[in-house]
């Protein structure tokens, strides 16, 4: 690790205080509104994929109440337009958790059932 020399520390008022070059400061506070930049994206993402967790569940929900055949397993999903669906949303359920478990994070969603 390479780290730069160590910052002059002083007494201001009974505080101690670090001296910084005026370039040093400014690159601290650049790193700073980074940072911040950096949360506010991650917070916009994290809002986006709750809303879209959302409505692919309403989706899911929707899918199971949906009129279909009369067999009980959605197969291919070539059947009828419910089981088609329920195959699409368990494709994408399975990939999620197959993203989740290399991320290192699990998939609450469970695929489709009907």
């Amino acid at each position: 690790m390479v780290t730069g020399p160590a910052p002059r520390r002083m007494t201001f008022k009974g505080a101690e205080v670090i001296v910084l070059e005026p370039e040093v400061y400014a690159q601290l506070d650049a790193s700073r509104r980074q940072l911040g930049a950096k949360m506010h994206q991650v917070g916009s993402l994290k809002r986006q994929l709750q809303t879209a967790v959302e409505l692919l569940d309403l989706l899911d929900h929707q899918v199971e109440e949906m009129p279909g055949c009369d067999r009980s397993e959605p197969g291919d999903g070539a059947c009828c337009p419910k089981h088609a669906l329920a195959v699409l949303l368990a494709g994408r359920a399975a990939q999620s958790v197959r993203d989740g478990a290399r991320s290192g994070r699990g998939n609450r969603r469970a695929g489709p059932t009907g």
